[in-house]
């Protein structure tokens, strides 16, 4: 099988085209979401949210620290979780 010069000039053009064309769309789209993100995102933070947040993020990581911990021990010792009283 045989390829005529004509065949393959006119698929080197339509593959630069179709090339070109997505890289140039991903750059559009690209332009696209930071302009997005940059009128429309979050503002900064004030330094007093900031701290809250940090705050709240820190006692989060604590409270997850602790859950897992006590788990690992559950599972490791075989120890069971102690069940409730009825109050009776």
């Amino acid at each position: 099988m045989t390829f005529d010069a004509a065949i393959v000039e006119e698929a080197l053009s339509l593959t630069v085209i179709g090339v070109s064309t997505a890289f140039a769309l991903l750059l559009v789209l690209s332009f696209g979401v930071w302009v997005v993100g940059r009128f429309f995102g979050p503002k900064e933070p004030s330094t007093e949210a900031a701290d809250a947040s940090s705050t709240e993020r820190r006692d989060k990581a604590l409270a997850a620290a602790i859950a897992v911990s006590a788990l690992r021990e559950i599972r490791d010792n075989s120890a069971t979780l102690p069940t409730p009283s009825t109050g009776e």
